[in-house]
């Protein structure tokens, strides 16, 4: 997927489901540790094609990306719960390695610590252009889009 060489082949543990959209799961592989994203979410299926399409294109963009895998879920070994109910079901799931940090807080001040700033406004143009839903969902009652 992109740049570097991590490849899990095999899902190893369930450490904890996320209140996102797509429910995604921290799981540990047998290449580290990773966020799953798997088959039964709530967005459905196209959202993990979106995910991978999207980072191929950020790579192609210039944009740095996190190391990404296609995994293989077997729901009758790997249980892996979804947040809010239900289990991620058979078949592929778009895995990404964990990478140290933490998610801005809103202070003006930790942008000083941002090793690529250079990067924002390609970042801004590139989310733009693929109408990321995060910020353009199709409800706008979800997610309003402030333009």
């Amino acid at each position: 997927m992109a740049a570097g060489d991590w490849s899990p082949t095999t899902f190893l543990r369930f450490e904890r489901s996320l209140s996102t959209s797509t429910r995604v799961a921290k799981v540990v592989t047998d290449a580290g540790d990773a966020y799953l994203k798997g088959l039964g979410n709530p967005e459905g299926p196209h959202a993990l094609a979106c995910e991978m399409v999207g980072t191929q294109l950020a790579h192609l963009f210039g944009l740095p990306t996190l190391d990404s895998a296609i995994l293989q879920v077997n729901a009758d070994e790997d249980e892996i719960p979804l947040y809010g109910g239900g289990k991620v079901t058979s078949g592929s799931a778009y895995c990404t390695r964990e990478e140290p940090g933490h998610a801005w807080g809103g202070d003006a001040e930790e942008l000083k610590l941002l090793e690529n700033p250079q990067d924002i406004v390609r970042l801004v143009v590139f989310d733009t252009w693929v109408r990321n839903r995060d910020r353009h969902h199709p409800d706008y009652k979800i997610r309003p889009v402030y333009c």
